[in-house]
């Protein structure tokens, strides 16, 4: 499960994203690193050169976040974490080598990228229902983190219902939604539908407000939203 905004990122894609912050559940770091093989990836040494496969990595280490995890509901023990530290590293890979197991050489490519580790190396989830409270703080507290990052274009790796929440709270009233196919759609979908899995939402957030809003968006490659 994985949807995937780039916060200020321009309308041709991602490939012009800086940095890459990422959930630290399972899920989102393996849907994570596969999504983002192009920035994430070298092009191997000796092979032809593609458009979306640079020479070298655009992107040099995917952080994970654990103010994207997702949103921990009464029975929601699929959102509660297993490791942190050195061990996010160890399950991710071995995930990996599990999911690619007929293709060993993509699992240890897809090993090859750094994860930042700096904000997982304690226990950073929680064991039982969050309060609304507890999501809008570190919801704020992502944005603080987005809006003082020295990068400009920033992919967010994370969860649906994460995102609808967000998109709640930072929508504008007059927001504009491009559907993948660049016409009109109605923003106040992303309200209350949900991206599909593995979808992509282009974001433009304001920070000279009271608080971060969200002025326009657009649906990325095949994203379609689903209640």
């Amino acid at each position: 499960e994985m949807s995937a905004g780039a916060a200020g990122a321009p309308v041709s894609g991602v490939l012009d994203v800086q940095a890459v912050l990422c959930s630290p559940l399972t899920r989102a770091v393996q849907t994570c690193l596969i999504g983002l093989r192009p920035l994430l990836l070298a092009r191997p040494a000796g092979e032809r050169a593609e458009d979306d496969v640079p020479a070298a990595p655009r992107i040099g280490v995917v952080e994970l976040n654990p103010n994207m995890r997702e949103k921990r509901n009464l029975m929601g023990k699929d959102s509660s974490g297993k490791h942190f530290g050195h061990q996010m590293t160890v399950g991710t890979h071995a995930s990996l080598r599990t999911l690619y197991e007929d293709d060993p050489h993509a699992a240890e490519a897809l090993c090859s990228v750094k994860l930042g580790l700096g904000l997982v190396g304690e226990r950073w989830w929680i064991g039982n229902k969050e309060s609304e409270a507890a999501l809008i703080g570190r919801i704020d507290d992502l944005w603080a983190q987005i809006q003082y990052s020295p990068h400009s274009r920033i992919a967010l790796v994370g969860h649906s219902h994460f995102f609808r929440f967000l998109l709640r709270r930072h929508l504008d009233a007059g927001a504009r939604l491009l559907a993948a196919d660049g016409s009109e759609a109605d923003a106040n979908a992303l309200r209350s539908q949900k991206l599909c899995n593995g979808g992509g939402l282009r974001c433009e957030v304001d920070f000279r407000g009271k608080s971060p809003s969200i002025g326009s968006a657009q649906l990325l490659f095949d994203t379609v939203l689903v209640d």
